[in-house]
């Protein structure tokens, strides 16, 4: 089938053939590290590496590609309770979507947060959008910790 025949649906885990489920089982072993080698994938699910290979390319999570295109920041900033919310603002306006946000306690008038954003949407590049954030009343310093 070609690429522009392609359809895709979201089927339940549950009702999947044992062979599909284990080529995503062994997928996701690969993935966190829990197998080297195709190899030993396989081997630990079950399957034959001729399946691995009829479907290896033909399934995926519903939403694996929501992690594509993500940074994570970590800011120093005054600890004002507005500061927040200027720079939510400022990540809005950007289109950088927020995906998780952590705050931390406050320590001598300075707090920390971690922002993770996906940055697919963005008009600005991620440099860009550092030095906007760094222009904020009240933040220190900005750190991108991850990439992806």
């Amino acid at each position: 089938m070609g690429k522009e025949n392609k359809q895709f649906y979201l089927v339940d885990f549950q009702v999947l053939p044992s062979a599909l489920k284990s080529t995503i089982r062994a997928k996701e072993l690969l993935k966190n590290g829990t197998a080297e080698t195709i190899n030993e994938a396989v081997q630990k699910t079950g399957i034959s590496r001729s399946a691995y290979y009829k479907y290896k390319d033909h399934v995926a999570p519903a939403f694996e590609d929501s992690m594509h295109g993500t940074a994570t920041l970590f800011l120093v900033l005054q600890n004002d309770p507005a500061l927040g919310n200027k720079i939510f603002r400022r990540l809005s306006r950007e289109k950088a979507e927020i995906l998780t946000m952590n705050k931390g306690i406050p320590i001598k008038k300075l707090t920390t947060m971690s922002i993770s954003i996906r940055t697919s949407e963005m008009q600005l590049t991620l440099a860009e959008l550092t030095e906007a954030l760094q222009a904020i009343k009240g933040v220190k310093k900005i750190y991108v910790t991850g990439e992806e």
